[in-house]
């Protein structure tokens, strides 16, 4: 019986080392962090000087591609930095073509 329970004891105190040295932690890919933030700024630079959206919204479209075939799931992250990635391509694209 006093095995049995030193065994026991000994199986919790491993998963409260497991617990304390491995938290879930969901690891990002450095891609999709890369296109969501190229995303807010090519967002941002439609504000500031129109055609210059166009540069970060490619860089933002592209990693985020990148991003989701090297991964093969759903990445929220790299989603909405090609989503952003988008519209700071098309809003600067239409301001130029029809409105000046």
């Amino acid at each position: 019986m006093g095995r049995n329970y030193q065994y026991q004891y000994q199986e919790e105190k491993n998963q409260d080392k497991k617990m304390i040295e491995e938290p879930n932690i969901q690891e990002t890919d450095g891609l999709a962090v890369t296109s969501l933030v190229s995303g807010i700024i090519s967002i941002l630079m439609i504000f500031c000087a129109t055609g210059f959206g166009i540069i970060p919204g490619g860089v933002a479209v592209t990693t985020g591609v990148i991003s989701k075939k090297q991964e093969d799931k759903k990445s929220i992250t790299a989603m909405t930095g090609i989503i952003l990635g988008m519209i700071g391509i098309l809003i600067p694209v239409i301001i130029i073509l029809f409105i000046k």
